[in-house]
């Protein structure tokens, strides 16, 4: 059996993905999908521009079966631009996903759990 612990905006769950309804299910989709929205938006605005590619290839994918959400940016430099410290840019910054998920943590719990406690209380 796998579980998933969800803490945050006064919520604490264990949740056995296999025992949700399809109603609990879709609460859950429906919060990492918003949550990793938040969370796209506020990486886009610290990716660097020159002219825009970059930033606009960023998206939200969502595997409902696996119930995981991904933030991915697909244009074949998207890795060597976060990854290069040493880069300057004149707008953004390296490691822009990766500061992203971490300044949002805790927005993303608190929007995961506005979904789950209308579908668990």
């Amino acid at each position: 059996m796998t579980t998933t612990r969800v803490s945050g905006a006064d919520l604490d769950l264990k949740i056995n993905p296999a025992e949700l309804t399809a109603r609990q299910r879709q609460a859950v989709i429906k919060g990492l999908r918003h949550a990793a929205e938040e969370t796209r938006t506020y990486a886009v605005e610290l990716t660097p521009k020159d002219r825009g590619h970059l930033r606009a290839s960023a998206e939200v994918s969502v595997d409902p079966a696996a119930l995981e959400a991904a933030i991915s940016y697909n244009v074949p430099y998207a890795v060597y631009v976060h990854e290069r410290l040493e880069l300057r840019h004149k707008v953004g910054e390296a490691k822009f996903l990766e500061k992203a998920v971490a300044v949002k943590a805790e927005d993303m719990q608190a929007i995961l759990a506005k979904y789950l406690r209308e579908v668990f209380e």
